[in-house]
């Protein structure tokens, strides 16, 4: 079933030109260990050897001229020299990282389990030169030979910062735990900075995507899309196969698969630096989400700066009023908070009411302006949190004594 699907597909797989397949000769003198040889080297795949274990390796080298999906790789050599001109403080930042230590990194597995039956068979990964970018991949040939796959990766891969997607969840871990089995026969695993560029495209984009796997963030955002591309989920099914019966065409398509899920993850770290550093316009949507992350990123002019737009949603107008009275512009972030409690049939309503008494009774001494805000939604029992309940009946106790002693 898996070779016939394959089949009516495989006229239409291909990558786009220019890539250069990398013929590197074996570590060991040793003839080809599989069938097929043939065709495995003009893949550009080679045999690493350790003792009586092996497993395949394949260069591919990209020009920095060449482009996938909105960006050429010269791009991304672009996007890291904007984060060392850059100062500010933001969790994608590469300042003083260099970029040959910096490893874009994927894997294929055979589950989507933890557990100690789920192999990695495939370790791709690329890094970037002054002249191209070199993807190389590591494949299990068979699942006694994972010593070797584990040396050959980790003699291969000299990185500070590691470049994923969803990878501190499931690839590292997987990578971790299938190394703890192996650990008194391979190299101690590099130790690095992990970006997981998931959640930062699912910081981004949110609340304007409803699927954020990466196919769908490559035909919204990246400007890519695959073309009869091998599903993930059949991954695992044709490598068991392989396994069996050694052919290698349909395997070759899940290395070009991950090929192409490694190509992009360059793509999406080009995107979303220049979105973040200001390179490339961002929407409102955008807007709010960066100015939510350069605030927690400590960035509070530059958060501020984002939400200072004559178009603010209410979210944003939110955001940016409790954003000047953490800088202490009370007058200013009550003007905000006012401003949402005036607008129609937003959620944020009660919060803003309750930011803006808090100002007015600790900052501006208003006590009669605090009780008439509270009476905006009274009685208290439309607010869904009880600890929110109980503290806004107890400031109506309080505000209604301090106004009383403010007659006096």
């Amino acid at each position: 079933m898996i070779k016939s699907k394959l089949n009516r597909l495989k006229s239409h797989m291909s990558l786009p030109e220019k890539p250069t397949i990398m013929k590197e000769q074996s570590n060991v003198s040793k003839s080809f260990p599989l069938p097929h040889e043939q065709q495995w080297k003009e893949f550009g795949v080679t045999p690493y050897f350790d003792n009586d274990q092996f497993c395949l390796v394949r260069k591919v080298t990209y020009p920095l001229s060449y482009k996938h999906g909105k960006y050429t790789f010269y791009d991304i050599q672009k996007a890291f020299s904007l984060w060392e001109k850059s100062n500010l403080t933001h969790p994608l930042s590469t300042k003083s990282i260099h970029s040959r230590s910096i490893t874009f990194f994927d894997t294929e597995t055979t589950g989507l389990s933890s557990g100690a039956g789920t192999l990695i068979f495939l370790l791709g990964h690329a890094e970037l030169t002054t002249n191209e970018l070199i993807v190389t991949q590591h494949l299990l040939p068979s699942p006694g030979h994972e010593v070797a796959l584990y040396k050959s990766f980790i003699s291969s891969c000299s990185v500070d910062l590691l470049m994923s997607f969803n990878g501190k969840s499931f690839d590292w871990p997987r990578v971790k735990n299938r190394h703890t089995f192996l650990q008194e026969l391979v190299p101690a695993l590099p130790k690095f900075a992990h970006f997981d560029l998931y959640h930062a495209a699912k910081r981004l984009w949110k609340l304007e995507m409803n699927s954020l796997k990466l196919v769908e963030i490559e035909k919204q955002q990246l400007g890519f899309t695959r073309k009869d591309d091998i599903p993930g989920h059949l991954a695992q099914f044709i490598y068991f196969d392989f396994v069996k019966h050694h052919a290698p065409e349909s395997l070759m398509e899940v290395m070009r698969h991950n090929e192409r899920d490694i190509l992009s993850l360059v793509t999406l770290f080009t995107h979303l630096t220049f979105k973040i550093v200001g390179e490339k316009e961002v929407n409102g949507t955008e807007r709010e989400q960066l100015g939510k992350w350069f605030a927690q990123s400590g960035e509070l002019q530059k958060a501020l700066e984002l939400y200072e737009h004559e178009t603010m949603s209410p979210v944003a107008t939110y955001e940016r009023g409790k954003l000047l009275k953490k800088a202490g512009e009370y007058p200013e972030a009550l003007d905000h908070f006012l401003r949402i409690i005036s607008m129609e049939g937003n959620e944020l309503k009660v919060k803003a009411i309750i930011e803006a008494v808090k100002i007015l009774e600790h900052k501006e001494k208003d006590f009669e302006s605090a009780l008439s805000l509270l009476e905006k939604i009274q009685p208290f029992d439309s607010i869904s949190t009880e600890n929110l309940r109980v503290d806004c009946e107890k400031r109506v106790k309080r505000l209604k004594k301090k106004s009383v002693r403010n007659r006096v």
